[in-house]
């Protein structure tokens, strides 16, 4: 989904390199349909239509590419194939298994009245050896000859077009005006269908430095190996967009994406939407070294993605993506540790965009990581989150009225921890004098 933005992410690594990818497969999957509806309609309107009493030695080619043709399998990626075929494989082989297990679970309950007869034993043993075989003739008949065609249909399709076109014995002899004109439809129906061939081809050959890319583009923005699937994530969601219009990849990248994730219903786009951005808030500036242009450019990305996180999760209902990222902290949520830290992170990188007042309960979420005694770095993060929002004075007073604070933030902080763990009783002390001098209804340095 296109979102207004006023940032100019043209220069952003994935623009410039996927976004261009996908839209240039696109063009390559429009291409290859469209040629695919011309050789079908020139194989069954004029050729079948017009010169069926004159075809020959072309009619069962014609029918064949036809049939090749109308599949209507070639402008999907060769990814999906597999694993659309893996998934019917899957099914037949599952189908099996439990008609066999049903057969046994049936005849369990009568084994001792039959376990003598050798007649039934040996009837049994036929059925079960005949539907094994009908399985088996399903699978080399049936599912075999249709993966073959639904993987490699259209390069069947070209072979065929290629070797007509070399042979071109057309079965018509020069002569009349339908003959000269059965001969040019032929050559120009196989010429369509080698065209088509030879992009469908370039296509395939295309995608394999896809990898390629997607290990340049990591490697430009310093991402670590978890970030690798992010990116291929993008490349796949992108070039599936742009399979039916290319204009897809316009106004996209790498945060609109992962903030379309998170605004999911699913769980896993919203996990996968989180790590997304949490990765790029944590990207560090890079200075000096031997390319330092180059480091200008990445920084620069760096600034204006943050921004532009920013300026779509700021403006977003309170609600929805910012809320949801701070009830994940909740140690009543569903998720584990790795996406708290996650959350926690991000919740830290937008403290200065968090109004209390707007999300009821936050605070609650939020003092929840100090329960966390095992996990310090969680504990320390939220002392952290809590320090800055207490620096806004609005903040403070909200948190100033919450009867009880100061005693769940120092209770479940043990004084162990706090002699293990200086920067968790530096962060700890400070917070309390923000609270304690902190103008407030109930004044939380009167509250036990």
């Amino acid at each position: 989904m296109a979102r207004q933005k006023f940032i100019d992410d043209s220069h952003w690594f994935e623009v410039e390199q996927i976004n261009s990818y996908a839209m240039f497969m696109g063009h390559l999957s429009m291409a290859v349909r469209g040629l695919a509806f011309m050789v079908v309609a020139w194989s069954s309107v004029v050729l079948l239509g017009g010169f069926v009493s004159m075809l020959e030695k072309d009619f069962r080619s014609l029918a064949g590419i036809a049939l090749l043709q109308t599949t209507g399998v070639f402008d999907s990626f060769r990814k999906e194939r597999l694993r659309n075929i893996w998934h019917v494989f899957q099914g037949l082989v599952v189908s099996t298994l439990f008609n066999k297990f049903e057969e046994r679970e049936s005849r369990s309950g009568s084994l001792r009245t039959f376990l003598a007869s050798l007649p039934f034993l040996v009837a049994y043993t036929i059925v079960t050896a005949g539907k094994v075989s009908v399985q088996v003739m399903v699978f080399i008949i049936i599912f075999l000859p249709l993966a073959t065609i639904y993987m490699f249909g259209l390069y069947i399709s070209t072979g065929i077009s290629l070797w007509r076109l070399i042979k071109r014995d057309y079965g018509v002899e020069d002569g009349g005006h339908g003959k000269t004109n059965l001969k040019a439809a032929l050559d120009a129906l196989y010429f369509l269908a080698l065209l088509q061939g030879v992009l469908f081809s370039y296509k395939t050959l295309y995608g394999f430095g896809e990898k390629k890319m997607v290990k340049t583009v990591a490697i430009q923005y310093k991402l670590d190996d978890e970030a690798h699937n992010f990116l291929q994530d993008y490349v796949d969601d992108t070039k599936v967009g742009c399979d039916t219009n290319p204009s897809f990849a316009t106004g996209r990248n790498l945060i609109t994406y992962a903030v379309d994730l998170m605004e999911s219903r699913l769980p896993s786009g919203y996990i996968s939407g989180l790590r997304i951005l949490d990765n790029v808030i944590g990207l560090e500036e890079l200075k000096g070294g031997y390319n330092e242009n180059q480091n200008l450019v990445r920084n620069r990305m760096l600034s204006d993605q943050k921004q532009l996180i920013k300026q779509l999760i700021g403006s977003a209902s309170p609600s929805q993506v910012l809320h949801r990222v701070i009830r994940t902290l909740d140690l009543r949520s569903p998720y584990d540790l790795e996406i708290k830290e996650h959350a926690a992170r991000m919740v830290f990188f937008f403290f200065d965009e968090i109004r209390l007042e707007q999300f009821p309960g936050g605070i609650q979420c939020i003092t929840s990581l100090l329960n966390m005694r095992d996990q310090e770095e969680l504990v320390l993060q939220g002392l952290r989150i809590l320090q800055a929002l207490a620096a806004d004075e609005d903040n403070c007073r909200v948190m100033s009225n919450v009867r009880g604070l100061l005693s769940s933030i120092k209770a479940p902080i043990g004084s162990e921890l706090l002699h293990c763990n200086h920067d968790i009783a530096h962060s700890l002390l400070k917070l309390v004098m923000q609270l304690t001098n902190a103008p407030g209804e109930n004044g939380v340095g009167d509250v036990p």
